[in-house]
C-alpha cells in the first residue's frame, strides 16, 4: 500500500510542478507578470534569491524527512504541497523568485497555480485530519453504546 500512495503523491507533484511551470511560461509570454523575490505578499524581498533558494531546500526535505510517514497518510494533500513548493523553488534558482501572474481578487497582489496547490494540499490534509478525528470519535462512541447495550442484555440474562 505504500508504494500506491507513494506513487500518488509523486504523480500529483509532478502534475502540480509541470501545470504550474507551463502556465507561468504562457502568462509570461501573453500578460503582465511580476518575479516575487521575496516570500508570500512580497515580505523579505531584499534577501538573495540564493539564500531563499537554499533555506526552502533544507526546509523541504527536512520536512519530508521528519514527517515522511505521516505525509503518505495523506498522498493527494502532500502532493499538491510539495508540487507548488518545488515548482516556487525552481522559480527561485532559475529566475531569482517566484513568477506570480494570477491576481488575487479584491487585492494589488499576484500569485500562481502552485501557491494555490500549497494551500489547497496543506487545506485537504487537514480536512483529513479532522474528518478521521470525527470518525474515531464516532466509532469510540458506537463501541460505547454497543458496550452498555450488551451489558444491559448480560445483566437482564442474569435476572431471569
Amino acid at each position: 500500500m505504500t508504494h500506491g500512495k507513494l506513487f500518488l503523491s509523486s504523480l500529483t507533484v509532478g502534475i502540480v510542478a509541470v501545470l504550474d511551470q507551463y502556465s507561468k511560461h504562457y502568462a509570461t509570454q501573453t500578460f503582465p507578470s511580476n518575479v516575487n523575490t521575496g516570500i508570500s505578499f512580497g515580505l523579505f524581498s531584499a534577501w538573495p534569491a540564493f539564500v531563499w533558494g537554499a533555506l526552502l531546500m533544507m526546509l523541504l526535505v527536512g520536512l519530508w524527512v521528519a514527517w515522511r510517514n505521516w505525509w503518505l497518510d495523506f498522498p493527494v494533500g502532500s502532493g499538491l504541497f510539495f508540487g507548488g513548493a518545488v515548482s516556487n523553488l525552481f522559480d527561485r534558482f532559475f529566475y531569482g523568485g517566484v513568477r506570480d501572474w494570477l491576481p488575487i481578487p479584491l487585492t494589488t497582489l499576484h500569485n500562481n497555480i502552485a501557491d494555490w496547490a500549497v494551500v489547497a494540499g496543506l487545506f485537504l490534509i487537514f480536512w483529513s485530519l479532522v474528518e478521521s478525528e470525527h470518525h474515531k470519535n464516532f466509532a469510540k462512541k458506537s463501541v460505547t453504546n454497543a458496550d452498555e447495550n450488551n451489558l444491559s442484555v448480560e445483566e437482564s440474562h442474569e435476572q431471569e
